[in-house]
């Protein structure tokens, strides 16, 4: 009975917006005709209270579908970690398996050449064992039993340690990297989850940008407000990272 677009309407525009589509909605309304409560199930809703309604009974309601909604999200983000985990492990392996068969075979391989071969075998599962850290960290984060470890740092510092990091990198594939970071930009974050965040979409802009063009990162804060950002050939004129907007610690 809303004005314009009623509530039945407006459950329909939800499901069909890819973006809300997922979310729990209860309808509350003094339409109780069994022949309502059925329209706003078919429209798309997952519960249906009627006027006057029992407030201890709509906040039970709503707690119960957060946690239905964190088990979806749980169980979607297990499929899609074991798709990643199917499509991101063949490297490596392909990269160890073979080189350590090698290895045995040959009796007769130069020390050298076995060392290097090593030390691709050793990068190789240095790959996967990261892989793997961030299933677990981020697995975690989803179910709700990670802890983060909130502290004053600065961001500017954070991402100078991971652009030192990743320079070598860079450097392999011809890419430069140019920074644009405020000589400081405190906040308040845990430097050790924010730094594998920004290491993550630095490698993504090496791994993805032609040989010989330059990677852009900026780090700028006003007004109490952290700006973090990243371009590389080809992207929008701006993409913040989930860092954006961290909140300056006085």
């Amino acid at each position: 009975m809303m004005p314009g677009l009623n509530g039945y309407d407006t459950c329909r525009r939800m499901r069909a917006d890819r973006t809300r589509r997922h979310a729990k909605i209860i309808m509350v309304s003094a339409k109780a005709m069994l022949s309502e409560r059925l329209q706003g199930y078919e429209a798309g809703a997952d519960d249906y209270i009627t006027k006057p309604f029992d407030e201890d009974e709509l906040i039970a309601k709503v707690r119960t579908f957060l946690r239905l909604t964190s088990l979806e999200e749980v169980d979607q983000l297990k499929t899609d970690v074991l798709r990643l985990l199917n499509h991101e492990t063949r490297t490596p392996l392909s990269h160890i398996i073979p080189v350590i068969e090698m290895i045995l075979e040959d009796d007769a391989m130069d020390p050298h050449e076995r060392k290097a071969w090593l030390i691709r075998v050793r990068d190789a599962a240095g790959r996967l064992g990261q892989l793997f850290d961030k299933v677990i960290r981020l697995t975690a984060m989803k179910s709700g039993t990670w802890t983060f470890n909130f502290a004053p740092a600065d961001l500017s510092a954070v991402v100078r340690e991971v652009l030192t990091e990743a320079s070598v990198r860079a450097a392999e594939r011809e890419i430069v990297i140019t920074q644009t970071l405020s000589q400081s930009a405190p906040a308040s974050l845990d430097s050790t989850q924010i730094k594998c965040v920004i290491a993550a979409l630095i490698d993504n802009a090496i791994r993805f940008s032609p040989p010989g063009t330059a990677v852009t990162v900026a780090v700028s804060h006003d007004e109490g407000v952290v700006r973090p950002d990243y371009r590389r050939p080809g992207s929008r004129r701006r993409r913040r990272t989930p860092a954006a907007h961290l909140r300056r610690v006085h």
